[in-house]
């Protein structure tokens, strides 16, 4: 069995303080990215650009529902937690999670695609690709790292076991605090996920 966890309400307001600094902070480094890339990114590279430009908004999406819509209070090693942000009330932790995920394997297939853009204009010859096969690539590369979240969002939760798991290891406290989730462990969660989150990022 798990070791039971508690998190103080001291504990709780410092990593909510921390999120919102986070965010300030990270607010503050997306725009001087945007307004660098905006003037000093040559016009030759515009296909580049496009994907520079989506991953800066995509960055900041991650920002806005991890760091102020959510704000999840994780409870290591327990595989769960809860969360205080201001969405918390009307989408559900998991929901929440399967969306962040979904950003930032967009974030990595934009990464991706400037990498092979880049890679494309600086080679010649056999290893030129065309049109179709570049745009294949980036099609097959999305539907890899995608697929498996959009398998997650069709995939029900079961609050039930949810439950089960806070009886279980004695976090009642945790229905107190605020919308609250805990995954039963899995070889897919302790295992496959890892690899995936790995290979995306």
């Amino acid at each position: 069995m798990e070791p039971q966890v508690y998190l103080s309400i001291e504990a709780e307001n410092c990593i909510i303080i921390g999120h919102r600094l986070i965010f300030g902070l990270s607010t503050f480094f997306n725009i001087v990215a945007s307004l660098c890339l905006l003037k000093q990114a040559p016009e030759m590279q515009s296909e580049m650009k496009f994907y520079l430009y989506l991953m800066q908004v995509l960055v900041f999406l991650s920002d806005v529902i991890l760091d102020v819509a959510i704000e999840p209070i994780t409870l290591l090693p327990i595989f769960g937690g809860y969360c205080k942000g201001v969405a918390c009330g009307w989408m559900s932790i998991s929901t929440s999670l399967l969306l962040t995920l979904l950003i930032l394997c967009n974030i990595a297939f934009c990464l991706a695609s400037c990498l092979l853009c880049r890679h494309q204009a600086l080679i010649t010859g056999g290893f030129k690709l065309g049109t179709k096969t570049n745009y294949a690539i980036r099609l097959g590369f999305y539907i890899i790292v995608v697929s498996p979240i959009i398998f997650g969002f069709s995939t029900r939760f079961d609050d039930s076991e949810s439950d089960l798991l806070i009886d279980e290891h004695d976090l009642d406290w945790m229905r107190e605090r605020g919308p609250h989730i805990i995954y039963k462990r899995t070889f897919n969660i302790t295992t496959i996920l890892p690899l995936w989150l790995f290979f995306v990022s």
